[in-house]
């Protein structure tokens, strides 16, 4: 949905609408109206958020990574040389999660260690 909408589509409707709705929406978006389902609304606007939250590393070997807002606040705290529980502590959040994140950005970035995840971080 949100790539079409990037690439112009007029709108966004759900197989499911009633025949009678269907007609009038049609109606307007002949008349330049966009037309969007409310449910389609409601996940556009999560999309939107969630894409807001996303960052982008860039590597050195050019490379681009995205993180969500989590993994990224956890990158900071790890590149400052905080242990699990303490990013745990900072972030309201479990030591588990942290670990998860942890490994899951380790993962991203394409190496073994949480030293080498720091070190690729501080290039």
């Amino acid at each position: 949905m949100f790539l079409a909408l990037e690439l112009g589509a007029s709108g966004y409707l759900l197989k499911n609408i009633p025949a009678i709705r269907l007609d009038a929406t049609l109606r307007k978006v002949m008349d330049g109206e966009q037309a969007l389902d409310r449910s389609a609304t409601v996940r556009l606007a999560e999309l939107t958020a969630r894409r807001g939250r996303m960052k982008q590393l860039r590597l050195p070997s050019g490379e681009r990574v995205v993180l969500t807002g989590r993994e990224h606040e956890v990158a900071l705290l790890l590149l400052a040389g905080r242990s699990t529980k303490t990013i745990a502590g900072e972030l309201g959040i479990s030591a588990v999660t942290v670990r998860r994140h942890i490994s899951v950005l380790m993962g991203k970035l394409g190496v073994a260690t949480r030293a080498d995840a720091a070190r690729l971080l501080a290039e």
